[in-house]
């Protein structure tokens, strides 16, 4: 943007400023109205104000600095002054002016520029010159920086970036980067031309500075009014502009340059400038203004006038739209005549929503006022001048805009004595973005909230009208109302009884605190929901057992607001918490899902968690055997078991169908088995081991099932060299024989055999 030179502009009292506006996103933009008054933006009016800028922090304070002549009698020179003015003033007042410190026991500092970094640090860079000073051809303009990281209540001293060179350094810009840092660029003497200088500044300090940003050659003797800007990357754009001369000072020529640099230092070397001007012999190509959108690209606009047409005359205002290092066509924005005392310069800022705006001065003649349109083509958007502030209300010099972060847009201007801002007209404001209920509420009575969207500085909401119905277009029973006072200056609102369960429909129109309503939103909807869904899970159709990891889930949902919600969605997780686990669509094709089961054979787990639209849920749960054999034996071993009873072997086979068992024992001292089929009923298979078959030596046994499917046996591995071994007891029931004792039997035996054969001898000698 514009600063001024070290010259007697200031006293041309009688040019007026002209406001252009690009709006490069929403065509058909109508034009931006203005305050009829200007502010004044310094109560000091019997002085010398020039050369004002301005910048938005990022609390949407407004920022101005500007060249004041009030403490010419101390300092025998003008000084550099900061003012604020605060988001709730919105340029309609600003605070005390702060002078900027000089290091100097008298100087003059003229042509300031500021600039806000993105971490909210303010920085300050101005000329500045000696008035004591007996240098040989001097006193030299050096540029000098200072910096605030308190919004402004205090700066530091101020230090000098460019370097002792016996040249004069002057017209500084500057623009914020991160770390409390920026760049300084500014125009130097390079006898017989001029160059550009640039500087890196960080914590208050000159980091480094290199005099080659644009030099003097055999091409382009003259360069400077140098404007620059930083993106959200920190990459540092500019806009220059050079002049071609011949020995005796004639123009042969003109060029705007741009270029962007990344990672900019004090060696590294600079990428060829882009030349934007079509047309460059024959006219001057003067003044750049630089805007750097995020998504539209940098846009550069510049002054054209023809050679000679210096008393009188058209001046044209081009503009050219950088897009990742190729250059458009030389778009003309506005045609105005120019006074013979008028200099032309423009200015421009980009808004939150890549809304550039551009304030061109020193056309015309005092009979016109300021002006400021919008409107768009496929070009851009180029709109007709229209007024800023009326005619006949100040005349002004060098005008400086800025845009907040609320759209709102403000000029600045100096008339050569004081300096003024402006900003637009209240209007009415625009339709509300309803932020909630979003897609549902839970509460009987819902909580409405929306924004309120105003354009105008200072706007506050003053009432509301809310209304919503479960009829889209709200033929049927509409609730809500006007409402006014303290709770309508809030954009929030409570339904004062309870709605009924189902979709429901709202809109909103806002007024501001000057009456002036806005049109309704664009109607959203809800749901009122305070009922989940239910559902059900079955693996494999109600199978207890499979041999495959992967099954068949079939899923059932139902919720009772599907006909006006139907979008509900699922989840499978084999742990009740479903960590980690996706939402998908409902319902699946067939109602069915492929799902693998964990490692591992067991008892296995499938939850299953349906979401309705409000993303209230309902989880369901089904198990299943999982076991890679055919079927699943359920056996007990028998350990021990009596001699001389029957033995009864049973299991557990499941799945039970096409199921034949066979039980093989033997005592434990044969070699061959013994086969019994075993007998079923449902799941429970079983055979008996007769009494001749238990030995007190023991049993070994083994059960053996066949399916259509394969075999298996229980126990699973070598049933027949290691099977179940049975240690088998005698029981207190069976019969206990005489204990025989040979010595008495035969004493016995002897005493009962010796009388009978005495007996029998006597019984022979009687004969």
């Amino acid at each position: 943007m514009f600063r001024r030179m070290p010259s007697p502009l200031h006293l041309l009292l009688s040019i007026v400023i002209t406001m252009v506006a690009i709006s490069l996103l929403a065509a058909g933009a109508g034009a931006i109205e203005f305050e009829e008054e200007p502010t004044p933006i310094s109560r000091e009016t019997d002085k010398e104000q020039t050369s004002v800028d301005l910048a938005v922090g990022t609390t949407d304070d407004l920022y101005a600095v500007w060249q004041d002549g009030r403490f010419s009698n101390f300092q025998e020179g003008d000084a550099v002054l900061f003012a604020i003015s605060t988001p709730d003033d919105r340029g309609r007042k600003f605070g005390d002016p702060i002078q900027m410190e000089t290091s100097l026991e008298s100087a003059d500092q003229w042509s300031p520029a500021i600039a806000v970094g993105p971490d909210g640090t303010i920085h300050v860079v101005w000329q500045e010159r000696s008035r004591t000073d007996d240098t040989p051809g001097g006193p030299y303009w050096e540029i000098r920086y200072s910096v605030s990281t308190d919004g402004g209540l205090s700066w530091s001293d101020p230090i000098p970036v460019s370097q002792p060179n016996n040249n004069n350094n002057t017209r500084p810009d500057v623009a914020g980067i991160t770390n409390r840092s920026a760049y300084v660029v500014w125009t130097l003497d390079d006898h017989p031309g001029t160059s550009v200088g640039l500087a890196k500044v960080a914590q208050g300090s000159r980091v480094w500075v290199r005099e080659d940003f644009a030099q003097a050659d055999e091409d382009w003797e003259l360069n400077g009014e140098i404007v620059i800007v930083t993106d959200s990357e920190d990459t540092l754009h500019a806009a220059w502009s050079s002049v071609n001369v011949d020995a005796m000072l004639v123009v042969l020529g003109s060029q705007v340059f741009y270029r962007s640099v990344e990672d900019v230092d004090r060696t590294s070397p600079l990428p060829e400038p882009l030349p934007l001007a079509d047309l460059s012999e024959n006219v001057t190509n003067s003044a750049p203004a630089l805007a750097v959108t995020r998504r539209q690209g940098a846009w550069v606009t510049w002054v054209q006038r023809r050679i000679g047409a210096v008393i009188s005359g058209d001046v044209i205002f081009l503009s050219d739209r950088v897009v990742e290092g190729d250059a458009g066509i030389d778009i003309p924005v506005a045609e105005m005549a120019v006074s013979s005392r008028g200099i032309p310069r423009v200015s421009s800022d980009v808004g939150s929503d890549d809304d550039v705006m551009i304030a061109i001065s020193g056309v015309g003649t005092t009979a016109l006022p300021p002006l400021h349109s919008s409107a768009c083509d496929e070009n851009g958007c180029f709109g007709q001048p229209r007024p800023v502030v009326p005619a006949g209300t100040t005349s002004g010099l060098n005008a400086t805009m800025a845009i907040d972060h609320l759209g709102n847009v403000y000029v600045a201007w100096d008339d050569g004595e004081d300096i003024w801002c402006t900003q637009r007209q209240n209007s009415p404001p625009g339709a509300s973005e309803l932020v909630m209920p979003d897609r549902s509420t839970h509460d009987p009575r819902p909580v409405f909230v929306w924004t309120f969207v105003d354009p105008d500085a200072g706007s506050s909401q003053s009432s509301f009208e809310i209304a919503y119905s479960m009829d889209e277009f709200f033929l049927g029973e509409v609730l809500g109302g006007v409402v006014t006072g303290a709770q309508g200056r809030s954009s929030r609102y409570v339904a004062p009884e309870a709605v009924e369960e189902g979709k429901w429909y709202w809109k909103v129109k806002t007024r501001d605190q000057l009456g002036l309503w806005s049109e309704w939103s664009a109607a959203a909807s809800f749901l009122a929901d305070r009922t989940p869904p239910t559902g059900s899970v079955l693996i494999n159709g109600g199978d207890a057992v499979t041999q495959q990891r992967v099954v068949v889930l079939t899923l059932n949902a139902t919720d009772n607001l599907e006909d006006v919600a139907p979008d509900m969605y699922f989840q499978i997780s084999s742990d009740p918490n479903f960590p980690n686990a996706s939402k998908h669509e409902w319902p699946p094709p067939n109602n069915q899902v492929n799902q693998e089961l964990p490692p591992g054979e067991g008892v296995k787990v499938v939850f299953f968690r349906v979401f309705d639209a409000s993303d209230l849920s309902y989880t369901a749960m089904d198990t299943i055997l999982y076991n890679q054999t055919p079927f699943i034996i359920v056996h007990t071993p028998i350990t021990t078991a009596p001699l001389g009873k029957p033995l009864n072997v049973s299991c557990e086979i499941f799945p039970p169908t096409g199921i034949t068992a066979t039980l093989f024992h033997k005592k434990s001292f044969e070699e061959e088995f013994k086969e019994i089929e075993m007998s079923a009923n449902d799941t429970t298979f079983w055979a008996i081991i007769p009494r001749d078959g238990i030995s007190i030596l023991g049993v070994e046994y083994f059960i053996m099932v066949r399916s259509a499917s394969g075999t298996g046996p229980s126990p699973p591995t070598a049933p027949a060299e290691d099977p179940y071994v049975i240690e088998v007891f005698e029981t207190t029931e069976k019969y206990e024989p005489p204990i025989f004792y040979p010595a008495v039997t035969f004493i016995g035996a002897a005493a009962i055999l010796t009388p009978l054969v005495l007996i029998g001898w006597v019984r022979l000698r009687e004969k």
